[in-house]
């Protein structure tokens, strides 16, 4: 449903695009929310996000269940049952200077669609969609720095429990069966 490789793809979107779905299947691509909701609507899927870090450490997490709601409730992120290596950031804070970071149960976020528990606009602040809280733990759509580039803290792609705020990811990938 998402990869992120090589910066190729801006994720810095409106609702619409994460709506529909942009980028290529082949390099770097949301499926988008519409189609997320479509497979997961009936029936928990799994989902499995895959990690490798600059230093080519790789890491993934699994959740055994995973829907978005529909449109009408601003595509809503649910998650259950984390195992892993990578540590859980979606249905717990992954630190505790970030306890009220907790993505499930948050609604998806877009520059033009502010729907975040923050006074600031973490999408339009970070650049891109994703389930906002105040703001993230885990942040797959943010902008990609290549292994050379200094990151600014809480800018990037991020895990944190595996890459902390000033750190970005090198690739991730989620997938859902």
């Amino acid at each position: 449903m998402q990869r992120r490789k090589d910066g190729s793809v801006d994720f810095n979107r409106t609702w619409a695009d994460y709506k529909a779905g942009f980028g290529d299947l082949s390099g770097e691509f949301w499926l988008g929310n519409g189609h997320i909701y479509q497979l997961t609507k009936d029936k928990p899927r799994e989902l499995r996000i895959d990690m490798e870090m600059v230093n080519g450490t790789q890491r993934y997490a699994l959740y055994s269940e995973f829907k978005l709601s529909s449109e009408s409730e601003k595509y809503k992120l649910n998650v259950a049952g984390y195992t892993g290596d990578a540590g859980d950031c979606l249905l717990t804070a992954c630190t505790s200077r970030m306890d009220s970071a907790v993505q499930n149960g948050r609604s998806f976020s877009t520059f033009d669609r502010d729907n975040d528990q923050n006074s600031l606009s973490c999408a339009s602040y970070y650049g891109d969609g994703w389930w906002f809280d105040y703001c993230y733990s885990a942040h797959l759509n943010g902008k990609y720095f290549k292994e050379e580039d200094d990151v600014p803290e809480w800018k990037g792609i991020h895990w944190l429990k595996i890459t902390g705020s000033n750190t970005s990811l090198k690739f991730v990938q989620m997938t859902m069966r």
